[in-house]
């Protein structure tokens, strides 16, 4: 049976959990439909060095990489994934049964989207939900609330670039996605249910380097003010970083900001 969709599993050194996230997707019986690529960025820790090599098979694709990062390990993924849609799941982290249900339901009735994502449940060192939202621009902008976790169409994110390796810090990559995705106004699906398991643990890549944040959006900022001044010709994403025009603000104060920001570039060309 040819296979609908490719799970892509970065791994660094987290072969004490590699074999959970596998599980998630076969013990669910979606082994059928789903093909699994492992990306080892270049491991070292020998656990995790042995647990690799013993998934390699008819089933599981391990590559082994040095260690180039998470964008680049996930974007080897994309490059050797063989089928539409993808799906990116961390290696600590699991997939629910239902996630899959849901593309496989979208899928049969020739239901073209980009993305689908939905909430999580934590487990590990905090429980609860994490809830996430449709993907909106200027929300976006503000502050990722879409987890890496998602299934995307290949061809998409071959077509944005896949995920940024300049980065400043790894981590935040799957926030530029969606700022690049939104802005392209593709075709996104969100679900109000959970459809993945996020382990929460104190001293994970994301908690180590959330003090650095700021720095991310400096990068972000930079990137993506000359895509927008050169589309727009206005500094829309620069308001909504510093000015935080996010929520409730009304249409009417938006267009006062549009119309301040023409008004100052003709003054100054005029000057």
């Amino acid at each position: 049976m040819k296979k609908l969709i490719t799970v892509i599993i970065p791994c660094y050194n987290h072969g004490a959990f590699i074999d959970d996230a596998i599980a998630s997707v076969i013990n669910n019986d979606f082994e059928n439909i789903c093909e699994i690529i492992v990306v080892n960025d270049g491991s070292t820790d020998q656990l995790t060095i042995d647990t690799l090599n013993s998934l390699e098979g008819e089933t599981i694709l391990v590559y082994h990489q040095e260690n180039l990062g998470l964008a680049k390990a996930r974007n080897k993924g994309i490059e050797l994934a063989t089928t539409e849609y993808l799906l990116m799941l961390d290696a600590d982290n699991k997939i629910n049964r239902d996630f899959l249900i849901e593309f496989k339901s979208l899928f049969s009735k020739n239901d073209s989207f980009d993305m689908l994502h939905g909430n999580a449940m934590y487990f590990g060192e905090r429980d609860g939900i994490m809830h996430s939202k449709p993907l909106n621009f200027f929300g976006i902008c503000k502050q990722n609330y879409i987890d890496a976790c998602a299934i995307i169409k290949r061809e998409t994110l071959i077509d944005l670039g896949m995920y940024d390796a300049k980065m400043p810090c790894m981590g935040w990559e799957d926030w530029d996605l969606w700022i690049r995705m939104a802005f392209k106004n593709k075709k996104t699906i969100y679900c109000n249910r959970i459809f993945f398991e996020y382990r929460y643990a104190q001293n994970s890549m994301i908690r180590t380097i959330g003090h650095k944040e700021n720095e991310t959006r400096e990068y972000l900022k930079l990137k993506y003010n000359n895509l927008l001044d050169k589309n727009f010709q206005i500094n829309l994403l620069d308001n909504y970083f510093q000015e935080r025009l996010i929520g409730n603000t009304s249409i009417k104060l938006l267009i006062q900001v549009i119309f301040k920001k023409l008004q100052n570039k003709i003054y100054q060309k005029k000057n």
